[in-house]
């Protein structure tokens, strides 16, 4: 819930568009109910299960309002390597390059805590490939203030009001996030072909 709670607020905000893939959603099934059944002691009797149903259903109304759906069936999309170190990557992978076609012209990232399986860090320890970040969750947040600042500037001076957007540097300060608030934003630079006015 530490990660997903600032994507939803973000998305009900109109900052961020989660998308996930069956793949996906599979995976989170399969997790959510494990850990059920940990929670519960194995218990499998009917009671239980209808308590289990009712919460997937409680979880689904929840993301399913800000969360869509991206499709990774194959042909899949090229990799960074032509042996991926872990072939269920790939439909993810997929996905996240559809989800860019889908929005063109706003940052995309991965948001996995498997950066290892990744591409490899570039010469400024992004990981980056073919316009798509890849984040660990605990650092995401960071990146949605900062879009949500960057945004919002944007959208006061098309407007026309409000003083003229500060650059990033005084953006990280302004907005107090963690030290690495600049590689975050060169993050978001690197991705966004057309960034916003005063970016």
């Amino acid at each position: 819930m530490k990660w997903l709670a600032p994507i939803v607020s973000g998305a009900r905000d109109g900052f961020v568009k989660p998308v996930w893939s069956p793949l996906i959603l599979t995976e989170v099934n399969r997790l959510l109910t494990w850990l059920w059944l940990r929670k519960n002691g194995g218990d499998q009797r009917e009671a239980s299960w209808r308590r289990c149903s009712a919460a997937s259903k409680i979880w689904f109304s929840i993301v399913t309002r800000v969360f869509r759906v991206v499709d990774d069936h194959p042909p899949h999309e090229q990799t960074w390597s032509e042996e991926p170190a872990d072939a269920w990557d790939v439909p993810i992978w997929t996905a996240a390059i559809r989800a860019r076609r889908q929005f063109p012209g706003v940052p995309v990232f991965i948001v996995t805590e498997n950066l290892k399986d990744g591409p490899p860090r570039d010469e400024g320890g992004l990981q980056v490939f073919r316009s798509v970040g890849f984040i660990h969750p605990n650092d995401f947040p960071a990146v949605l203030s900062v879009w949500a600042d960057i945004s919002a500037t944007a959208e006061r001076q098309r407007k026309g009001g409000g003083p003229p957007a500060a650059p990033a540097s005084e953006l990280a300060e302004d907005t107090s996030l963690p030290a690495d608030t600049e590689e975050l934003l060169r993050i978001m630079s690197a991705l966004t072909d057309k960034p916003p006015e005063g970016w």
